[in-house]
């Protein structure tokens, strides 16, 4: 994450609470991630990469607090400035914070501002920029 990323404290959320997205949703962004090739003009500053990673995201308001109750959902595609979600539940907030867990067992928290949220189909597309990160991006 480069540019004007600021680096703030973890947000808590409990995310052993949340159910792992449903099955049609991990289905739906993998055949996605399969299948559709982005051709239009590349608005990102860094390449994106197709990553079917489940995630939580939990509604922050201006100030990064919380501001709702944390939901599931998985990405799509993500890059060092941004990242694209897929959910069942739309964002209503201009903020989420996203925690990405990787195969490896890794965790990552960043703060995502989201530029568009549409639905396609029974799911939402949640896509942003990321603006802050933990300042302990491996926690």
């Amino acid at each position: 994450m480069t540019g004007n990323v600021r680096l703030i404290d973890r947000i808590q959320f409990d995310r052993k609470i949340l159910p792992d997205p449903p099955r049609s949703l991990v289905a739906f962004a993998s055949k996605l991630a399969a299948e559709e090739e982005y051709n239009g003009p590349q608005r990102r500053k860094s390449p994106r990469y197709r990553a079917v990673v489940p995630v939580v995201a939990m509604p922050l308001d201006c100030d990064f607090r919380p501001q709702g109750s944390p939901f599931a959902a998985i990405t799509r595609d993500l890059s060092m400035a941004g990242l694209r979600l897929f959910s069942t539940r739309a964002a209503n907030s201009d903020f989420l914070a996203v925690e990405l867990t990787f195969p490896s067992g890794q965790n990552k928290q960043v703060v995502l501002e989201v530029y568009r949220c549409k639905a396609i189909g029974h799911f939402y597309e949640i896509a942003g920029q990321i603006v802050a990160r933990t300042d302990n991006p491996s926690a």
